[in-house]
């Protein structure tokens, strides 16, 4: 994955359900994935606008957590959970975990933002 064999790190990734190291590849190629080519700093500008967009907060989300910004990355994530589970079929929450498999446990973003995640669910 980190050499950029994108494709053949999913194989094999794949390949091994379960294991932590495959999850973690499986989890930043689902951030990459969902934020495609889409420009920061154009969402950032069209959310200033547009604060419910469940769209813009979801892929704005996606490129925080490929770049590694956990904590803003969960904000927005947490905000497209609030404003419309069926973006992606729910995927908000669904990167919300991968976020949380990555950091682990007992990183207090994860116990943060899992606790936040469930208030806005239940």
């Amino acid at each position: 994955f980190e050499a950029g064999e994108v494709d053949r790190s999913e194989e094999l990734a794949l390949r091994f359900p379960g294991d932590p190291t495959a999850g973690r590849v499986l989890a930043q190629l689902a951030f990459e994935r969902e934020a495609g080519d889409a420009d920061r700093v154009a969402l950032e500008e069209h959310l200033k606008g547009n604060p419910d967009d469940a769209k813009a907060c979801y892929v704005i989300g996606n490129l925080l957590a490929a770049a590694g910004d956990w904590e803003n990355a969960l904000e927005h994530l947490l905000t497209a959970v609030r404003l419309d589970r069926s973006v992606e079929d729910d995927g908000a929450r669904l990167r919300m975990l991968d976020v949380f498999m990555l950091l682990g446990d007992d990183h207090e973003l994860t116990r943060e933002y899992r606790q936040r995640l469930m208030n806005v669910i239940f």
